[in-house]
């Protein structure tokens, strides 16, 4: 009986030794998993045979929708603006300009500006000053931007450096006056003596005719002091001044002002406030390109029928050389002239609208073989800017010209090196003056825009109403 008990107790142990064996033995390795995957920053990559979608980085953008502006341009330096429209991506490690006298796409390997990291906002303006340029020069510049990925340039764009030694970069403006006393007064010859300007001529408005084309001319002589801003009646000029058209001779000789209508020339003298006729002459072409070159005047025509001609006013003779010959076409010369060595500056545009071969020549007249010459078209002048640019009114300083231009009917400032056969234009500080004014230089960095303009011409205003007219004078100041 104990025999029997003690094998039942080791078979009890035997049983719960086994059970807690079979509890302790270890589970099987679940399936193992993939290494994580590592992506390029800006992508997201997956295993094959699932979708992927991916993100690359590119280099940053650059608005090519406008050229870079260039402002403050001077003989030594401009600031240049443009736009980056984004990073591609990756930051912008540099960014700035590129820029280049001789390649019209500057890169990096040509002088450049940096304006370092940027991380925007974007669309992001950016801006940078060049300096150490050279005077009257041509320029092209691009905006760069850098990241991780690369480098993208902007479009192309291109300025003119001013003469080196001007003084001249800007010009600014002011309302002197607008005291004129009567309604209008329309196309007027203007002069400047003296620190006075003086207005012969031109045409009033009609009373009680809604016509624009309806006027009275008048012969009317008109003083503003500069100083006082006062106007003065002065004694009417003798005869009828051919002065409606701006195509009428206007000088200072000897210093008198001289006027001519058709046939005559009529001489005031400021001393003794009079006027009288100095010498009748067969017929007196008008000529809106004409230069007092010592004693003689020249009237230059570009037509064939007209010859120029050249009145001695020291003798009161009458003598003609062959006009210009143009190119065929229509075309249109300048109001201003500039004499320099004998020589008689000007220009001609071919007057025609919405052609892509636009073109403005630069002349000169020597008076001492009456001979033309062509300057062609000025060096850094595109012919898109040629379209209806015709100058107007200009002064020199230092052998540069200073120019008030006519393009597209606003009044545009430019600096012109004859030497070179270059422009620059000047910065310009949103005028309300029009190329249709009279102008009239007045001397040290001055010219007066006086009268002259209709401004409602067209619009159904009666001539009479002086709502029509612009009566203010400007004075615009070079800088």
């Amino acid at each position: 009986m104990k025999r029997i008990l003690l094998l039942s107790l080791w078979l009890g142990l035997l049983l719960t030794f086994g059970l807690g064996l079979q509890n302790c033995k270890k589970d099987p390795d679940p399936t193992p998993t993939k290494p994580p995957v590592t992506t390029t920053p800006g992508s997201t990559t997956t295993s094959p045979g699932t979708s992927t979608t991916a993100t690359t980085s590119t280099a940053p953008g650059i608005s090519t929708a406008t050229a870079p502006t260039a402002t403050g341009v001077t003989s030594a330096s401009a600031r240049v603006s443009a736009v980056i429209e984004g990073n591609g991506g990756a930051a912008i490690s540099q960014h700035g300009f590129v820029y280049s006298k001789t390649s019209q796409t500057p890169t990096l390997n040509d002088s450049k500006t940096e304006l370092g990291a940027t991380s925007g906002p974007f669309p992001l303006t950016i801006s940078s000053n060049l300096t150490g340029l050279e005077g009257n020069a041509r320029y092209y510049v691009r905006a760069y931007a850098t990241n991780a990925t690369g480098t993208s340039y902007g479009g192309g764009g291109a300025f003119t450096t001013l003469p080196a030694g001007t003084s001249f970069s800007r010009v600014s403006w002011e309302v002197h006056s607008s005291a004129f006393p009567k309604v209008g007064l329309i196309n007027p010859i203007v002069v400047s003596h003296n620190n006075k300007l003086y207005t012969v001529g031109g045409s009033f408005p009609a009373a009680n005719q809604a016509n624009a084309g309806n006027f009275t001319y008048n012969n009317e002589f008109w003083e503003y002091d500069i100083a006082s801003k006062k106007w003065t009646q002065l004694v009417n000029a003798p005869g009828q001044v051919f002065a409606n058209t701006g195509f009428a001779s206007r000088f200072i000789y000897n210093n008198n002002l001289w006027v001519a209508d058709f046939t005559q020339f009529y001489e005031y003298d400021f001393t003794k406030k009079v006027w009288s006729v100095k010498f009748n002459l067969p017929k007196i072409n008008g000529s809106r390109t004409q230069a007092l070159v010592g004693d003689k005047l020249y009237l230059i025509s570009i037509f064939a029928s007209q010859p120029t001609q050249v009145v001695d006013l020291k003798n009161g003779t009458l003598a003609e050389i062959p006009a210009l010959r143009t190119e065929a076409g229509n075309w249109f010369p300048s109001n201003a002239t500039f004499v320099k060595d004998k020589r008689i500056y000007f220009w001609a545009t071919t007057n025609t609208n919405n052609v892509p071969d636009v073109k403005m020549y630069t002349y000169y007249l020597d008076t001492e073989t009456n001979t033309y010459t062509n300057l062609g078209m000025p060096n850094n002048l595109a012919p898109v800017t040629a379209r209806q640019l015709s100058p107007n009114t200009l002064y020199e300083k230092d052998g540069i010209l200073y120019i008030m231009a006519n393009v597209g009917g606003v009044a545009n400032y430019f600096s012109y090196n004859p030497a070179t056969n270059m422009y620059a234009p000047l910065s310009f500080n949103n005028s309300p003056i029009v190329a249709d004014t009279r102008n009239v230089y007045a001397g040290n960095g001055v010219m007066y825009s006086v009268l002259g303009q209709d401004k409602n011409s067209g619009s159904g205003t009666a001539p009479n109403n002086p709502a029509r007219y612009d009566k203010n004078i400007y004075q615009v100041r070079f800088e």
